[in-house]
């Protein structure tokens, strides 16, 4: 009962103080407070730090799911609907959960350590010490970085996909690209992939709320901040999980 107890306080602190943090760093913004120099860099950061690995995993993904089903669609001769079915996996909810697991593993990990080191440093005590809120000073720019970027990389991951995968059908049972792409463009998907696309804003604020809390309230030197990422990527992971089934309901 005790451990029980224990970990809903937890849960119930967590959770209030990712609210509170996303609360100011959105009104950082909206009033204009953010830093245009400090958004642009924390926009360079997110791109160069994962969008390498983002693209490998798209063309990795891409050829996999091809492999998977050929099996089947060779079995059952259908290989007009290949290329919808594909497109429709992944503009729906593979492209876009996972690019945010993914970036929740690069830029949020980074992130929370980034701010981490700056708490168990000192140097958001001497930002308050100037009259400066670190949450509106560091937090804003990077929720705009993250909200921003994370369904321009969705959208370059899913053509990467796609691509993928109309190479890996060629190789794989003969299906031209030409076909494999026109069964796609002929399915109807541009719903599931405006869906797709709304969904990873959701994505992208939950992972700058969970990866700047966690980096704000690190304590305990290296070790509180090793503990903090760990929790940041297992706590954002979490999060677009449970984003992603709220909004599915949602949609239906």
């Amino acid at each position: 009962m005790g451990l029980t107890s224990n970990a809903a306080t937890t849960v119930l602190e967590t959770t209030g103080a990712m609210a509170v943090t996303s609360w100011t760093a959105l009104t950082a913004l909206v009033r204009g407070r953010a830093g245009r120099r400090q958004a642009l860099r924390q926009i360079a950061i997110v791109s160069v730090d994962s969008l390498p690995v983002l693209v490998l995993i798209s063309l990795l993904s891409g050829f996999v799911m091809v492999l998977e089903s050929a099996s089947y669609v060779e079995s059952l001769g259908a290989f007009s609907l290949m290329g919808w079915a594909f497109g429709l996996v992944t503009l729906s909810q593979l492209g876009p959960v996972l690019v945010a697991l993914m970036f929740a593993a690069r830029a949020g990990a980074r992130t929370t350590a980034e701010l981490g080191a700056m708490a168990v440093t000192g140097q958001l005590d001497a930002l308050r010490l100037l009259g400066i809120d670190p949450v509106g000073y560091l937090a804003a720019p990077r929720f705009l970085a993250m909200i921003v970027m994370l369904p321009l990389m969705t959208a370059l991951c899913d053509a990467i996909a796609i691509g993928a995968g109309a190479v890996g059908a060629a190789v794989v049972v003969g299906l031209g690209p030409a076909l494999f792409l026109q069964s796609i463009a002929q399915g109807g998907l541009m719903d599931e992939f405006l869906l797709g696309i709304a969904r990873t804003f959701l994505f992208g604020g939950a992972i700058a709320a969970v990866s700047c809390t966690f980096g704000f309230r690190v304590r305990g030197g290296a070790a509180g901040a090793g503990r903090a990422v760990n929790d940041c990527v297992v706590v954002s992971a979490l999060a677009v999980f449970v984003i992603d089934l709220i909004f599915t309901i949602a949609v239906l």
